[in-house]
């Protein structure tokens, strides 16, 4: 039969083995927990410039919304000015072509012009 001491040996060296499996899988764990707070490190920096880009998007996003709006108070008088332009251009194609027409139909040609000249007064055309 084994001694007390003997037991007491048996005993030690049990708990001496359950603590080295406890520390190792401390170690484990703690590895692991290393390994997802880096993860939690770059998630949080990509986070980071995640909402940086946000917010540069929404600056811009108000930067043309800004210059839109300068657009369309700018607009209406442009295109008032643009339908008197028009207007006017057509008006002055208009009285370029009456005076055409009217130089065409109204002078009569050197032939015409040479039969009234040579006419004797008091007969018919």
């Amino acid at each position: 039969m084994p001694s007390d001491m003997e037991m007491r040996i048996a005993l030690v060296e049990k708990e001496q083995a359950e603590f080295h499996e406890v520390i190792t899988d401390i170690r484990d764990i703690l590895d692991r927990l290393v390994r997802v707070e880096e993860r939690h490190i770059e998630s949080r920096e990509a986070l980071g410039r995640a909402f940086s880009a946000i917010k540069d998007e929404v600056q811009e996003r108000k930067s043309l919304e800004d210059r839109v709006a300068v657009v369309e108070t700018a607009i209406p008088p442009l295109q008032e000015a643009r339908k008197w332009f028009v207007s006017g251009m057509l008006a002055l194609i208009g009285v370029v072509l009456m005076a055409l027409v009217g130089m065409v139909v109204g002078n009569p040609t050197s032939a015409q012009t040479a039969a009234i000249t040579h006419q004797q007064p008091g007969s018919a055309p």
